[in-house]
């Protein structure tokens, strides 16, 4: 039997991109509402309870994201919540999730049957 040794160099890693010494820290988290599937090359689909990071805030309905791989692109703002604990609660009404009732609301519907 031949042992092949793997020869290990003294050769130094190359040094990381500049992104890598961003603090994300202060970026807002937001979790997936739903799936989002992309439909053009700058779109990142979303994965529903998947958390990511908010980078731009293009536009009310768009923004620019990076998924938990380190993917980015631009996302529906409508698919998304903030990553608080009240957002991820429980919901009681087995019909309807909490983001869509605070639309029902905003929308001054006057009658909900759950």
């Amino acid at each position: 039997k031949c042992k092949r040794q793997l020869k290990l160099k003294n050769k130094p890693l190359p040094p990381l991109p500049a992104e890598a010494f961003e603090d994300y820290t202060k970026k807002p988290r937001v979790i997936a509402l739903y799936d989002f599937f992309a439909r053009g090359p700058s779109d990142l689909p979303l994965k529903k309870s998947e958390e990511y990071i908010i980078l731009e805030q293009y536009a009310p309905r768009w923004w620019k994201a990076r998924d938990p791989h380190g993917n980015e692109g631009v996302i529906p703002s409508n698919y998304v919540t903030e990553n608080k604990k009240n957002n991820l609660e429980m919901w009681y009404c087995k019909n309807i999730n909490r983001s869509q009732a605070e639309l029902f609301l905003d929308q001054k519907v006057t009658q909900l049957i759950c």
